[in-house]
């Protein structure tokens, strides 16, 4: 299947399903969550914009597990609860390092991001620098910029 997809980018789930003879459903399976590709720009391209899932993300991260949501709530906080698996690392075969860890990167939570009480940290930068929340960053920093520009050639940005 990697195969298939390194070949040809713009390959469907359908198109691999019937070539593999297996179904749809696990053919999406084993692109996201095995293989670690994603859809951008009509293109499979590998997940690795995200800051929180490099595997160098412990040189400049620490993570407080006991401090994550582990059982479901009410409320708008159900839809996030449960999504700690964003903040699993990649394996080294997944993992391309594009660039330098960047701690302003749209991609990377803030410090309080899925904790149990909404103020305990889950995540501290280990330089000490405050981690925010995509939504009161300014954008997408350079370093996103071009991370986007390698993995998805296409001419949007």
């Amino acid at each position: 299947m990697d195969e298939l997809i390194r070949q040809n980018r713009r390959i469907t789930t359908r198109k691999i399903a019937v070539e593999l003879s297996i179904s749809k459903v696990f053919v999406h399976h084993i692109i996201n969550k095995k293989l670690g590709y994603g859809k951008v720009c009509a293109q499979w391209v590998p997940k690795h914009l995200s800051e929180n899932q490099k595997t160098a993300r412990r040189f400049y991260v620490r993570c407080a597990q006991a401090h994550f949501r582990t059982s479901l709530t009410s409320g708008i906080s159900a839809h996030i609860v449960g999504m700690e698996p964003n903040l699993e690392k990649l394996s080294h075969s997944q993992n391309i390092l594009l660039s330098p860890f960047d701690y302003d990167s749209i991609m990377i939570y803030g410090n309080e991001a899925f904790s149990k009480d909404g103020k305990s940290h889950t995540l501290d930068a280990k330089n000490g620098q405050k981690l925010l929340y995509p939504y009161n960053k300014s954008g997408m920093t350079e370093s996103d910029i071009q991370r986007v520009k390698m993995l998805c050639p296409c001419r949007i940005m």
